[in-house]
């Protein structure tokens, strides 16, 4: 497991095949550009990516790196 933070830094470090599964968390940022060329270099069988926030104010598409699937969760209020 490695953290975003770090790979922006080393992701070169790595073949780009090193990974089949891939999550990234905080994926409304998947369209700017250091977040992207870390996605992008990477080959997984299967990319997931989550987000609270899946309308950016720019409105950058994130269904370039991402297939939409939404999921909602709600949670009973006490």
């Amino acid at each position: 497991m490695k953290t975003y933070s770090f790979l922006a830094r080393n992701y070169r470090k790595f073949p780009s095949d090193e990974y089949s599964y891939i999550v990234a968390d905080e994926a409304h940022h998947a369209v700017a550009p250091t977040y992207k060329r870390v996605i992008q270099y990477f080959l997984p069988d299967f990319l997931i990516g989550l987000t609270a926030t899946d309308q950016r104010p720019d409105k950058k598409n994130l269904n370039k790196f991402l297939e939409p699937i939404k999921l909602s969760f709600l949670f009973p209020r006490r």
